[in-house]
């Protein structure tokens, strides 16, 4: 364990060492790549530009900047994570699953295939999941989805019934849940008391407004 997290430092301490900032002291016009998408963007005197074996990884703008249709004061490429990482200082509508939804001004993430990874609701959002369960999420809270557009994390709005495996358990409204890219609900909290069964076969009496984790097939993990 001590030899692996020896070898992660190493690496970390490496990149560090091939990264280097530059201010720019001049109006200056740079490419940007992300994906299959390039655009050309004018980035003004005094913004820094993280820079990595010639590949811009982050630019901190001086003032406000227009890249592919957003206002932003921030751009970065978490190549760790392959996501885009923008700070836009007003609300801005993107697709999500051919419906348009109004994100409120921050931290917006987005994959490398063009769809949305996170960012903040500006109002209420109704969905359906993958497995057929529909549910609302509560304006002002994130949302998180998978690469394929289906939810992984949100925000009740109401209490919901949802699918955890074959059966249907309530889950409680203003608590975040997770979901499994099938639709089936990773994590929540209970509405009511409930019994659910381990990967062992164990009965367990949940009480409610307990915070509870499943297996993708619905059994109850325990650790």
């Amino acid at each position: 364990m001590k030899k692996i997290l020896f070898i992660v430092f190493a690496l970390l301490n490496f990149w560090l060492l091939n990264a280097q900032t530059k201010t720019i002291t001049s109006d200056t016009t740079v490419t940007l790549s992300f994906g299959k998408k390039s655009y050309s963007v004018t980035v003004p005197k005094g913004s820094k530009i993280l820079l990595h074996d010639g590949q811009i990884l982050q630019i901190k703008f001086s003032k406000p900047a227009a890249i592919d249709g957003f206002l932003v004061s921030s751009w970065q490429l978490d190549t760790s994570n392959n996501v885009l990482i923008i700070q836009t200082l007003y609300p801005e509508q993107l697709s999500l699953n051919n419906k348009q939804v109004t994100f409120l001004p921050g931290i917006i993430e987005i994959y490398l295939n063009g769809n949305l990874a996170n960012g903040t609701l500006a109002t209420d959002l109704s969905l359906q999941l993958k497995n057929g369960d529909s549910l609302t999420l509560a304006a002002g809270s994130q949302i998180n989805l998978y690469p394929d557009g289906n939810l992984k994390k949100g925000l009740l709005k109401y209490h919901t019934e949802l699918h955890v495996g074959t059966k249907k358990t309530m889950f409680m409204a203003n608590r975040p849940v997770s979901f499994y890219p099938n639709g089936n609900v990773k994590s929540g909290f209970l509405r009511f008391k409930e019994h659910f069964l381990d990967s062992l076969g164990k009965d367990h009496e949940i009480e409610a407004g307990s915070f509870v984790r499943f297996t993708s097939s619905g059994e109850l993990k325990t650790k």
